[in-house]
């Protein structure tokens, strides 16, 4: 059994994967923090054969994080996401460091787990 644990809140797509050079500001409008927060029962009968790999990538000056962390506990699989913006808005020469967060954050929300039934 193959499981998306993001289910419908994976990024398909990435706001900042325009090719040419960014000209204007980055504006949020105010800091955030967004958590993704996924409690999955594993079926009665299965294991855990693979889990998606954690991730955490922040910028050297701790203005843009990310984390996803898999878990098991017990038979349940926790899944949370999270991406954190310290400021409301960023000069465009901040791209570049957007654009490699958020390719990183549809990357891992795209991961799956396998389970499979007990012999």
């Amino acid at each position: 059994m193959i499981i998306n644990p993001m289910l419908f809140l994976n990024k398909n797509s990435n706001e900042f994967d325009q090719t040419e050079a960014r000209k204007y500001l980055i504006d949020f409008i105010s800091p955030f923090t967004r958590i993704k927060k996924i409690v999955l029962e594993i079926p009665e009968g299965y294991v855990i054969e693979e889990m998606p790999k954690n991730k955490k990538i922040v910028t050297d000056d701790k203005e843009i994080e990310y984390s996803y962390v898999a878990e098991q506990k017990g038979n349940k699989i926790e899944v949370v996401s999270t991406t954190k913006v310290m400021s409301p808005d960023y000069p465009k020469e901040y791209y570049p460091a957007f654009k490699q967060i958020w390719g990183v954050a549809s990357k891992q929300e795209n991961q799956v787990i396998s389970l499979v039934k007990k012999q």
